[in-house]
């Protein structure tokens, strides 16, 4: 899996890929931009990102194997969250009333870490150190390179 946290304008990511309950690498790149809308992958990037392309279609996604588990999670130039998971409760997307919001298996790790202050950076770090399926190097995003068009 993996951990992607976001808070105050950074979405940030680590690089860790496992296979079959073992690290293949530590190199992923987990956040990826379309129409000028920041998209996080967590679980099986294969099926999340065709989820992103089903998204972008106004289409619904259905993967070919039910056992299949992913998230997405989309951060506007707003700074809106909304969520889809597939297996879980928001598989039509869900508006995140939060200012912040983690996916992914170090989930849990990372909304502690930002309820109690941790930017998003810092809070992916904290669940490196509690989830062995996050790791590598954490990777930060800003939304105000959406807005300026630096991307």
């Amino acid at each position: 899996m993996t951990t992607i946290a976001y808070k105050d304008g950074v979405l940030a990511a680590d690089s860790r890929v496992m296979s079959n309950g073992w690290i293949a690498h530590d190199l992923a790149q987990k956040v990826f931009l379309r129409e000028n809308v920041f998209f996080a992958v967590s679980g099986d990037a294969v099926e999340g990102k065709a989820a992103v392309e089903a998204i972008l279609k106004g289409e619904k996604y259905i993967p070919q194997d039910s056992n299949v588990s992913f998230t997405v999670m989309a951060i506007n130039m707003c700074g809106d969250i909304k969520v889809w998971c597939n297996g879980e409760t928001h598989t039509e997307g869900e508006l995140i009333p939060l200012k912040y919001w983690a996916i992914g298996s170090g989930k849990i790790a990372a909304m502690a870490a930002m309820e109690v202050g941790a930017d998003a950076c810092w809070a992916v770090e904290i669940a490196k150190k509690y989830d062995p399926n996050t790791g590598g190097n954490v990777r930060a995003y800003h939304i105000d390179d959406l807005v300026k068009g630096a991307l």
